[in-house]
């Protein structure tokens, strides 16, 4: 694109946005987001992260709009209370995810006396490495996150390298 070819990258964002309409249900998405999510933003809240980003608030103006046609009723506002529970938990969280960011996972902690989180370098939102799947094994079978040895896993996640061709990408989507 810098050099004024943008076939490769409109090929790229058109694979991209291929998969993403297969793979995120529009209605399942506003009938959720519009009963959890949006009746709780405040105007206050829209200002301050919108601020100087380059989008704006357009994204959840948007999102607003459409939560008024698609008509769900929002959930009670108790639901965002926090859960308490004795129950064994563990939370992955990824030090590089926008949508379930590991402050959300720190915040819950103090009501989840048995719970633990693992912070994993560079994770984002969906990533997996094998160092967390056998994590995830060890946690089932031993029925608690106490005694895990999470050290190997906060390093384990690894970024591809940068793609410079759309060599490989076709077969994905």
């Amino acid at each position: 694109a810098y050099r004024g070819d943008y076939g490769p990258l409109a090929q790229l964002i058109q694979a991209v946005t291929l998969a993403m309409a297969g793979a995120v249900e529009d209605g399942l998405n506003l009938s959720v987001t519009c009963a959890e999510d949006i009746p709780f933003i405040t105007e206050d809240e829209i200002r301050r992260t919108s601020a100087g980003s380059f989008e704006g608030d357009l994204r959840v103006r948007a999102q607003q709009r459409a939560c008024r046609i698609w008509n769900v009723q929002p959930v009670p506002a108790s639901f965002n209370q926090p859960v308490r529970s004795n129950a064994p938990v563990l939370m992955i969280s990824g030090t590089n995810d926008p949508a379930t960011p590991s402050d959300y996972a720190t915040r819950e902690l103090p009501y989840l006396p048995n719970g633990r989180q693992i912070l994993v370098k560079g994770l984002s939102h969906g990533d997996e490495t094998p160092c967390l799947d056998n994590l995830k094994v060890e946690f089932v079978v031993a029925g608690t996150a106490r005694g895990l040895n999470a050290t190997p896993c906060a390093t384990s996640f690894h970024r591809p390298p940068f793609a410079t061709s759309m060599a490989g990408f076709s077969s994905l989507f």
